[in-house]
C-alpha cells in the first residue's frame, strides 16, 4: 500500500471515529432528552389526574353549596309568606314582648329599691335597739339615784 494512500485512509478513519463519536453522543444526548422528556410527561398526567380529582371534589362543593342557597331562598319565601300570613298575631306578639321587656326592667328596678329598703330597714332597727338600750340605760341610772 501507498504510503500516501495510507495516510489518507487512516486521516479520514479518524475522522470518520470522529464524526461516529460525534454522532452517538448526540444519540444519547437524544436519548436522554426523550427520557427526560417520558418522566415529565409521567409527572404531568399524574399531576393532571390530581387537578381533575380536585376540580370533581370542587364542583361537588359547589353544586352542594347551589343546593343549600336554593333551600335558603325556599325558606325566605316561605317566612315572607307566614309573615304576612300572620302579621297581626305577630305584631300583637311583638307589642307583648315589648311590653313584658318593659315589666322585666320595672321589675328590676323595684328589686333593687327593696334592697335598699331592706338595708335601711336593718339600719333603722339597729339604730331603735340602740336608741332603747339607751332608754332602759337611762331608766335604770335614774331608778338607781
Amino acid at each position: 500500500m501507498n504510503p500516501l494512500q495510507w495516510l489518507h485512509d487512516t486521516i479520514g478513519a479518524a475522522c470518520a471515529n470522529t464524526h461516529y463519536d460525534v454522532l452517538e453522543k448526540k444519540c444519547e444526548s437524544i436519548t436522554t432528552k426523550i427520557q427526560e422528556y417520558e418522566t415529565c410527561d409521567k409527572k404531568n398526567e399524574e399531576l393532571l389526574a390530581k387537578e381533575k380529582e380536585q376540580f370533581k371534589k370542587l364542583k361537588e362543593k359547589i353544586n352542594t353549596l347551589k343546593n343549600h342557597a336554593e333551600s335558603i331562598e325556599e325558606n325566605k319565601k316561605t317566612v315572607r309568606k307566614v309573615v304576612s300570613d300572620n302579621k297581626p298575631e305577630l305584631t300583637d306578639l311583638v307589642e307583648r314582648f315589648e311590653h313584658a321587656a318593659h315589666v322585666a326592667l320595672e321589675l328590676h328596678k323595684a328589686e333593687k329599691n327593696v334592697v335598699k329598703l331592706r338595708s335601711l330597714i336593718a339600719k333603722l332597727d339597729t339604730h331603735m335597739k340602740s336608741r332603747d338600750l339607751v332608754r332602759s340605760f337611762l331608766a335604770e341610772v335614774s331608778d338607781g339615784t
